[in-house]
């Protein structure tokens, strides 16, 4: 097979994010998972919430994910929804794996406020699913 002729993306920024002993979370594996939205970068590993400035990557906010999400207690993923500009958190729970917790922020600053709730996935129409 031939070489492409794509190139390398070019790395604007770099900072470092989330390492273990964070928030008190000593978790490992790590499974990072972070967002990019217009002015923030959202990471979320293990049992750790942590937001940054996009553009300098000074650390806004780093705390235990319990804090961030009362009951929750592990594995946490972020998307940035570009239609609506906002983040969203949800995490399925090493304790008790038929809760769900949802977090949304309710604008583009994830250092705001946001929207948080918490369901079983097992109760109702769904019992026993």
């Amino acid at each position: 097979m031939a070489a492409g002729t794509a190139t390398t993306p070019i790395l604007v920024n770099d900072f470092p994010g989330v390492v273990r002993g964070d928030a008190s979370s000593w978790s490992y594996p790590p499974d990072t998972c972070g967002a990019i939205g217009p002015n923030h970068f959202v990471e979320v590993v293990n049992r750790n919430f942590a937001v940054y400035d996009r553009t300098s990557g000074s650390e806004l906010v780093n705390i235990h994910l319990q804090s961030f999400l009362p009951g929750s207690n592990g594995d946490p993923r972020v998307v940035w929804d570009q239609y609506d500009n906002r983040f969203i958190v949800i995490v399925s729970d090493f304790d008790d794996s038929k809760r769900l917790y949802l977090a949304v922020s309710t604008t583009a600053d994830p250092t705001g406020s946001w929207f948080k709730t918490d369901f079983l996935t097992d109760g109702g129409t769904d019992a026993g699913c």
